[in-house]
């Protein structure tokens, strides 16, 4: 079809990654919705906001948990939402391609379909991509490459390693393990350690701040002339 739209998709637990074909663009969304009561009063980024500040009133929640799909009617209007922000469209026909985890079951697969053919989103066709090869695609990686490359996405609330050769999936195993878990390690340690409560977010900025300076003091280390 000529005004036929392509999108790749990545529905993690922490964020949403949108590829548009026709913009040849990447967005990314926080995977996050905003309620009071059954009103929902925030998506995304704008949700994001509000997690941990909020009253005690309004519930701040990802639809996804550990990478699966656990609410299909919040994670197709977050979806919905950022394809309307996209391209301005009703979100009907369009062709999506899902990176999905590889040891998905059938219903967590149809789970995918009823996200791009739900309530709002309709007569979308579904194609699904493991997500071990979409990972090497991304990186650049040689698909047809004999030897061996090792894969490992670390994601909010799971890490999964995988050995690709010869556009293979060779081994993939997926531990329950990924960033959030190391915010509550990094708040659980600062208040056990000097008696003071923080939050994940702030906790996040402290590991992406101490990562940085760990990777500067090792560049700075490596090109400092030998004495």
């Amino acid at each position: 079809m000529l005004f036929e739209k392509t999108y790749g998709i990545d529905l993690g637990s922490s964020s949403v990654k949108v590829y548009s074909f026709f913009r040849n663009k990447t967005y990314i969304e926080k995977n996050m919705i905003a309620s009071k009561g059954r009103k929902i009063i925030a998506m995304g980024n704008e949700a994001y906001e509000m997690f941990e500040k909020s009253p005690t009133d309004i519930a701040v929640a990802s639809p996804m948990t550990f990478g699966m799909i656990t609410n299909l009617e919040l994670q197709e209007i977050v979806l919905y939402s950022m394809i309307r922000k996209i391209d301005h469209i009703l979100g009907f026909g369009a062709v999506m391609y899902f990176t999905v985890p590889l040891d998905m079951t059938a219903v967590e697969k149809r789970a995918y379909f009823h996200v791009a053919n739900g309530h709002w989103l309709k007569k979308n066709r579904v194609f699904m991509v493991e997500a071990p090869i979409a990972d090497a695609i991304a990186m650049g990686v040689n698909l047809e490459d004999p030897e061996g490359n090792m894969i490992v996405n670390i994601g909010a609330q799971s890490t999964e390693v995988s050995i690709i050769t010869d556009g293979k999936i060779i081994i993939s195993k997926k531990i329950p393990l990924g960033g959030r878990q190391m915010n509550e390690s990094i708040c659980s340690e600062i208040r056990k350690r000097y008696n003071l409560q923080i939050g994940t977010r702030t906790a996040k900025r402290l590991k992406i701040v101490r990562t940085m300076f760990q990777l500067l003091k090792s560049t700075v280390c490596m090109s400092a002339p030998l004495l």
